[in-house]
C-alpha cells in the first residue's frame, strides 16, 4: 500500500507508464497513466490498485469516469496469496497456486478487452509529471495514507470473518456454504473449504481469488465512495473476471487433470 501510493505521489507512475501507456490506452480505452497502476496491481495485491487509482483521480490526472473504470480493473492480488496461502497451505503445491495466479492475470486481460470503452476514442489524459512532490513529502503522506488504508482493510477482514463464522450457526453447516465462503472473504474462506476434492477446490478458489470476495469489494467501495466514486463498475468487472477464471480453470482441469495434482 505504501508503494502504491508512493508511485503516484512521487510521479514515478508517469515514468513507468510512458513507454507503454499509449498502447495500453489504444487497446483498452483506459488512460495511459493507468498502465503503471494496472501493472503494479498484480504485484502489490488488493486493494492497492484501487488506492493508487483514486490517488490519480485526487490529483487530477484522470477523470471521474476513468477513475471508476480503472478501479474496477486494478483490484487484483499479488502472487503471495495464491502461491503461499492457496497453493502451499491449501492445495499443498506452490505450482498450483502459481497457476491460479496466472489464471487471474489471463482472466483480467480478457475481461479488460471485453470491458473496453469503445466510445472513448479521444484520450483526455495527457502525460504530465507536473503533479509530484519531493520524496520526503511524498513518502510521509504515503505512509500515513497506507496506515489508514490498512486499518480499514483489517476492519473489513475482521467483520467478514465474524460473519463467516456466524452463518453456519444460523443456517447450518453444509458443503454449499463452504464453497460460498471464499467468495465472502478469500483468506479464511479458503482454509474452510474442506471435504471437497482438489479439483473442485482448484476451480472454486481460482474464481474466488479472481473475484476477491465481498470483503475486498467493500474495501474498494470504502476507498471509492469517500471520493464520490461509484463501485458499480468494479462489481460488474470483477464478476465477469471471476466467471472467466472459472471457465479457464475448468479448461485446465479438463486438459491437464491427470498431471495437475
Amino acid at each position: 500500500m505504501l508503494l502504491s501510493k508512493l508511485i503516484v505521489n512521487s510521479g514515478v507512475a508517469y515514468i513507468i507508464s510512458r513507454p507503454f501507456g499509449n498502447l495500453f490506452y489504444k487497446l483498452t480505452g483506459l488512460p495511459a497513466i493507468g498502465f503503471s497502476v494496472y501493472l503494479f496491481s498484480f504485484l502489490s495485491g488488493y486493494p492497492s490498485g484501487v488506492i493508487a487509482s483514486v490517488d490519480l483521480y485526487k490529483n487530477g490526472s484522470i477523470k471521474k469516469s476513468e477513475a471508476e473504470r480503472l478501479c474496477a480493473v486494478t483490484n487484483n492480488t499479488g502472487p503471495a496469496l495464491p502461491v503461499i496461502l492457496i497453493g502451499t497451505q491449501i492445495l499443498n503445491q506452490a505450482r498450483i497456486g502459481a497457476i491460479i495466479y496466472l489464471i487471474q492475470v489471463l482472466s483480467s486481460v480478457v475481461a479488460l478487452f471485453l470491458f473496453r470503452d469503445k466510445n472513448n476514442d479521444k484520450q483526455d489524459t495527457m502525460y504530465s509529471d507536473s503533479y509530484k512532490k519531493d520524496f520526503i513529502t511524498a513518502f510521509c503522506e504515503s505512509v500515513e495514507g497506507s496506515v489508514k488504508a490498512c486499518a480499514v482493510m483489517c476492519g473489513y477482514i475482521i467483520l467478514f470473518n465474524v460473519v463467516g463464522d456466524a452463518i453456519p450457526n444460523v443456517f447450518g453447516n453444509n458443503i454449499l456454504f463452504h464453497i460460498f465462503r471464499p467468495f465472502l472473504e478469500i483468506s479464511s474462506g479458503s482454509a474452510h473449504l474442506t471435504n471437497v476434492s482438489d479439483v473442485l477446490k482448484f476451480a472454486v478458489l481460482s474464481s474466488a481469488l479472481t473475484f476477491g470476495g465481498l470483503c475486498v469489494h467493500m474495501q474498494a467501495a470504502s476507498v471509492m465512495s469517500s471520493h464520490g466514486l461509484s463501485s458499480k463498475k468494479h462489481f460488474y468487472f470483477k464478476s465477469i473476471q471471476a466467471l472467466l477464471a472459472f471457465v479457464f480453470s475448468c479448461i485446465i482441469i479438463f486438459v491437464y487433470q491427470i498431471n495437475l495434482f
